[in-house]
């Protein structure tokens, strides 16, 4: 299994840093920021670690992964914790704390 953190910026993009703690436990020094795990099984099981704002949408997490996934974003749906995962919400809206893991699934 491989592991890949990326940063999402306020324009979307997304860059790539491979420094993860041992274990793979990720933690952020900065509150306002969270870091989320995200995971689509049915190809290769690959871990994807997104560092992003609290008070920022899903929507550019999803979509950044998607491309990064060569998935296609209409027809993927996200879940954390067996709730679904709508572009609009935030982490902050649904609780989130660090290492909270995304699962994305073909609809």
């Amino acid at each position: 299994m491989s592991t890949v953190r990326s940063d999402i910026t306020d324009d979307g993009n997304s860059s790539v840093n491979s420094s993860i703690n041992n274990g793979g436990e990720v933690i952020d020094q900065k509150e306002k920021r969270i870091v989320l795990k995200t995971r689509y099984h049915y190809r290769d099981d690959t871990v994807r670690y997104f560092k992003m704002n609290r008070n920022k949408q899903f929507e550019k997490l999803m979509k950044c992964y998607c491309a990064l996934q060569s998935l296609d974003f209409d027809n993927t749906v996200f879940f954390s914790y067996g709730r679904r995962l709508s572009p609009e919400q935030t982490p902050n809206e649904l609780d989130m704390k660090n290492g909270d893991e995304i699962e994305a699934l073909i609809d």
